[in-house]
């Protein structure tokens, strides 16, 4: 999501993506949109994780 939010473009990010959980994480986060302000972005961010590890737990059970 931090690529995603500092507007790297997808193939760049692609680039230092290893494996196929963290390329599957990028597509999730390049469907979301590039926030405008700091603040915004620290908050996609945060909540992309929150959910990212909700379902990571979701997963496990």
């Amino acid at each position: 999501m931090l690529f995603r939010q500092m507007n790297t473009p997808i193939q760049e990010a692609m680039e230092n993506a290893m494996g196929n959980v963290t390329r599957g994480l990028l597509l999730s986060a390049y469907q979301q949109p590039v926030e405008e302000t700091n603040e915004g972005k620290q908050k996609a961010i945060d909540d992309f994780k929150s959910q990212t590890y909700q379902e990571c737990i979701l997963q496990m059970e």
